[in-house]
């Protein structure tokens, strides 16, 4: 998402940034390391490639998620880079979306920040809400909770190999 938000600011576009959590980056801000996923890196490019490169020339650490000071740097160095066109909002969640006919027009999210132990609070804490209105939405979080609303089709679990004639598919049916 932060890399997302960066590639499209650098073409001159604003952008927001709506962070359901008290940091930003995902796994990544919370120590992941990319090698965890991308053990290779062959297949990426960009700005991503870019980030994996410099995670893989770190020193080994103790914890294999402990990079969360580095990712947290780099993220916000790039944001930085694009302060007058990149608005981080943080703890905030979405609860609604508006659609005009099947286009997703604006997205409202509340205020909901974490308790000490880093639980998202149950309830919002403000009456104040953030709609953001756009042409274009990227719901890059890990659960897709936007484009679930703005009724994306969605499933949970794997399909078949059969279904979509992948041969490498998770599941035989």
């Amino acid at each position: 998402g932060i890399l997302a938000a960066v590639a499209v600011a650098r073409e001159g576009y604003t952008v927001s940034i709506i962070e359901p959590v008290g940091r930003i980056g995902g796994l990544l801000g919370s120590g992941f390391r990319m090698q965890q996923d991308a053990p290779t890196g062959e297949h990426l490019g960009g700005l991503t490639v870019r980030h994996y490169l410099k995670d893989v020339a770190l020193a080994p650490m103790k914890h294999y998620q402990a990079a969360s000071h580095f990712n947290l740097r780099e993220f916000n160095a790039l944001i930085d880079k694009y302060a007058d066109r990149i608005k981080v909002y943080t703890n905030h969640r979405v609860i609604s979306v508006e659609r005009t006919n099947a286009k997703l027009t604006s997205a409202t999210f509340e205020y909901a920040p974490q308790d000490e132990n880093g639980v998202p609070a149950p309830f919002r804490a403000s009456d104040d809400f953030l709609v953001v209105s756009s042409k274009v939405f990227i719901d890059a979080s890990y659960e897709g909770d936007l484009m679930a609303l703005a009724g994306v089709p969605y499933r949970i679990g794997k399909e078949s190999r059969t279904e979509f004639g992948e041969s490498l598919a998770g599941t035989v049916v």
